[in-house]
């Protein structure tokens, strides 16, 4: 293997990966939102004061960016090999800022259907 495809194939493979999640929220909708890490800890009777939609929409959305990013760092790496590599992690990175959160209301209270949520 040369070392351009060293660095190719993760990002291929990343890509893939982000996109069928991307398909799998696209054609599930707001069935796929028990795939949704925290959310699916919340009872039903909680989960049901969440805007399911909307969620799995902009978690689709955040998929086929990733997926984008991914794939696009792969045709970079072919050329550039590691430089590539690590310019489309780090891009990556910057994408997944403000997804990672430790609180439900946090990560979720802008999908809240209730009036009294908390915006952060």
């Amino acid at each position: 293997m040369t070392e351009t495809m060293t660095w190719t194939v993760p990002c291929v493979t990343c890509g893939v990966v982000f996109f069928v999640f991307a398909v799998i929220f696209a054609v599930l909708k707001e069935k796929a939102t028990p795939l949704i890490s925290g959310f699916n800890t919340l009872s039903r009777e909680e989960q049901e004061k969440y805007d399911r939609t909307a969620l799995a929409r902009d978690y689709r959305n955040m998929f086929v960016l990733w997926a984008a990013v991914m794939l696009a760092g792969a045709l970079f790496c072919l050329r550039f090999g590691l430089p590539a590599f690590c310019v489309t992690v780090a891009v990556w990175l910057l994408t997944t800022r403000g997804k990672i959160h430790f609180s439900i209301e946090k990560a979720f209270g802008k999908y809240r259907l209730d009036q009294d949520r908390k915006d952060f």
